[in-house]
């Protein structure tokens, strides 16, 4: 299941962000230093910020460039959810073009979380979580963009 989302690109800071305007963040994943994923309250994806982003997807695909990620008004994004292990695809069209990119896929439990900003540390839901609550952890699959256990 695709779902579609606006993309601003800073072209000087190098630094995409994919984002769902109308959500808000609740809790933020520092996946790696150059991956950022926003959760709301129901532990959904609802933001995207890659850091270094034109450097990174350049070296997947020699045809992706700064003209190109500054031209983008929206893009798709594929959550998947393999075992222990998030897939995030980008797809987006340039130059009636499509292109589809796949993230690495990264470990659940390899990732530092922090409250985002508005949330109350004092509720569990966003608090952040040391790395044994992630290891015992399950997300729930109760929704499409939930961070269950099965593809969403």
């Amino acid at each position: 299941m695709l779902q579609k989302f606006k993309v601003s690109y800073d072209e000087e800071g190098d630094v995409l962000t994919i984002y769902d305007s109308n959500a808000k963040v609740s809790e933020s994943v520092e996946v790696t230093e150059e991956l950022v994923i926003d959760l709301d309250k129901d532990r959904k994806i609802v933001n995207v910020e890659l850091l270094d982003a034109h450097t990174f997807l350049h070296m997947l695909n020699e045809d992706i460039s700064k003209k190109m990620l500054s031209g983008l008004k929206e893009v798709e994004l594929q959550f998947k959810n393999y075992r222990n292990y998030w897939i995030i695809s980008l797809i987006f069209e340039y130059n009636n073009r499509k292109i589809e990119e796949k993230l690495p896929a990264f470990a659940q439990a390899d990732y530092q979380s922090q409250p985002g900003p508005g949330s109350d540390s004092r509720h569990p839901a966003s608090a952040p979580m040391t790395g044994q609550d992630l290891r015992s952890h399950r997300f729930p699959s109760n929704s499409p963009w939930g961070l269950g256990d099965e593809d969403f």
